[in-house]
């Protein structure tokens, strides 16, 4: 499996060293395996498995992220063994008669303790939502589209935040105490400019000082020029990951097959798996008498006696 072609959209090349990292895989706190490239036989064998994958590099998550949706070693079938997931949210899945059934039927606790028992917990509803992956892709790229793939990298927004003060254009958190005073001397000069004083552009929290004559359209102009803000922040970085099997990104009305992955120098996860953006013409789900879940055109859908749900 190659897919050492590596790209970055949209930002200066900056990672170039993540080529050369440790393969070093790191099942959250329960187990470590340092796996050579190439190395023969099953390198997966005896591993603990924690809730969800975890590595030391961009590269190496998506070397495991590829075997686990190839079932390479039977690392997918391992992770559903064991109740482990290689992304906190399966992606799309191209074949989900399995489950549409249920979520247009079924009651959220009925939902929940489906993927609580035995037979489809959390690690083999992931499993099996990868297993129908493979094959759709290999489907539109062929048999061999693992054999060659390559992929870039497009900077994502991270979704583990938290609430802190932090320099805009360092992204570097900073105390209460700097962010009140940098937010109160930019507020006084932009209030000079226009001749009025830092009281003229935010309203009094003492309900007896309302005003009605507050220049809260000035503030809206000029916020987003504030050095400092107040909201969410976070240490990681987060990419969207672009795919290309055998040279294409496109097969048909399927394009823009992408995962998206978070973290930081050390410490790197995939927070969604495999999805992708249909460009044909729109699909609806339909359920035969029988509990069979079909997709039709828009027309087929009328034929049937259905009504599109807009």
């Amino acid at each position: 499996m190659n897919q050492k072609k590596y790209k970055i959209i949209g930002i200066a090349v900056l990672l170039i060293v993540l080529l050369v990292t440790s393969a070093t895989i790191v099942f959250g706190e329960n187990g470590i395996l340092a796996r050579k490239r190439g190395e023969a036989g099953s390198v997966y064998e005896g591993i603990e498995l924690s809730e969800q994958t975890e590595t030391e590099s961009i590269e190496a998550l998506i070397d495991e992220y590829l075997a686990y949706l190839t079932n390479k070693d039977g690392l997918r079938d391992m992770y559903a063994e064991n109740n482990h997931t290689i992304s906190r949210v399966p992606g799309d899945d191209p074949d989900p008669s399995w489950q549409t059934y249920l979520s247009l039927t079924a009651s959220t606790e009925e939902k929940i303790d489906h993927l609580r028992n035995g037979e489809e917990n959390r690690g083999r509803y992931h499993a099996r939502t990868a297993a129908n992956q493979e094959a759709f892709i290999k489907e539109l790229f062929g048999e061999d589209a693992f054999q060659e793939v390559s992929y870039t990298l497009e900077p994502e927004v991270a979704t583990d935040t938290i609430d802190a003060y932090f320099d805009v254009a360092t992204g570097n958190c900073i105390s209460q105490e700097e962010y009140l005073a940098r937010q109160k001397a930019f507020w006084d000069e932009i209030a000079a400019t226009e001749n009025l004083e830092y009281e003229d552009l935010f309203q009094s929290s003492d309900p007896a000082k309302f005003r009605e004559d507050i220049r809260s359209d000035i503030v809206a102009a000029h916020y987003d020029e504030c050095p400092v803000k107040y909201g969410a922040w976070s240490s990681n970085t987060a990419y969207r990951v672009h795919f290309s099997f055998n040279g294409k990104d496109k097969a048909g009305d399927y394009e823009n097959f992408r995962i998206v992955i978070e973290g930081n120098d050390t410490n790197w996860y995939c927070v969604s798996g495999m999805y992708w953006d249909y460009t044909g013409e729109p699909m609806y789900v339909w359920i035969d008498e029988d509990g069979n879940t079909v997709f039709v055109t828009l027309e087929e859908l009328l034929e049937l006696g259905g009504t599109p749900n807009l």
